[in-house]
């Protein structure tokens, strides 16, 4: 099975595809409704090899998504029948980023009868330092940035977008996140059913309301996506 993550919600493009063959994918601790989430291509194994076929990171804008996807499989001699999953970043960043990468995500997931695996930046970024509670912000454009004071996701008094510099006990933190960091985010997490999503359920994290201060109104826009 191959497992495609995209990510266009910064100013690169990001797209990796990563081979887990049934003999090479198991789950930390084997739960049955993890295979019936995935589907029967997945077994439980003590071993775990993934194989990167693909990991790239261009700095084009998120329209040529679907350009770099139909020309690295072509040139990896990659079959999109084989995709079995697809992992993005729901977001915050940009919208029209996020615009691609979603609608690109819910085609494949509506032609292939597919998952989605998705997370948002905040999430990853606490997953990265370790530190579930961190408060973190990440640029959002020239002066802007978005402000994650708690995991509650759908409180947008506690994660909002603002014009503001964050204070001194918020994490500033890059805005460009890895594929790697999404995969291991998977790896880790694969038996979270709140993660996984069809074409139909999948929403953007968009979470921007351009105003002065902090948004203490939630964005009708903003769903939670984590």
């Amino acid at each position: 099975m191959l497992v495609l993550a995209i990510d266009s919600s910064s100013d690169r493009i990001s797209v990796a595809v990563l081979d887990s063959q049934t003999e090479s994918l198991y789950f930390k601790d084997p739960l049955p409704e993890a295979s019936s989430l995935l589907g029967s291509g997945l077994k439980n194994r003590r071993s775990r090899i993934f194989q990167w076929i693909l990991n790239l990171s261009l700095e084009l804008r998120s329209s040529s998504l679907v350009q770099v996807l139909v020309s690295e499989f072509q040139k990896q001699n990659l079959n999109v029948q084989d995709l079995g999953l697809i992992l993005t970043v729901s977001g915050p960043g940009s919208f029209t980023g996020i615009r691609t990468s979603a609608t690109v995500a819910k085609t494949l997931s509506a032609e292939l009868n597919i998952k989605i695996f998705s997370a948002n930046k905040f999430e990853l970024l606490r997953y990265q330092l370790g530190e579930p509670n961190a408060k973190i912000a990440i640029p959002a454009g020239k002066n802007d940035y978005f402000v994650s004071l708690s995991s509650n996701y759908n409180d947008f008094s506690e994660n909002y977008f603002t014009l503001e510099y964050p204070d001194q006990d918020i994490k500033l933190l890059d805005n460009i996140l890895s594929l790697d960091l999404l995969s291991n985010f998977w790896e880790n997490n694969m038996c979270l059913k709140s993660h996984y999503f069809d074409y139909e359920s999948f929403q953007p994290y968009y979470l921007r309301e351009p105003s002065i201060g902090k948004v203490n109104t939630p964005n009708k826009t903003s769903k939670l996506i984590a």
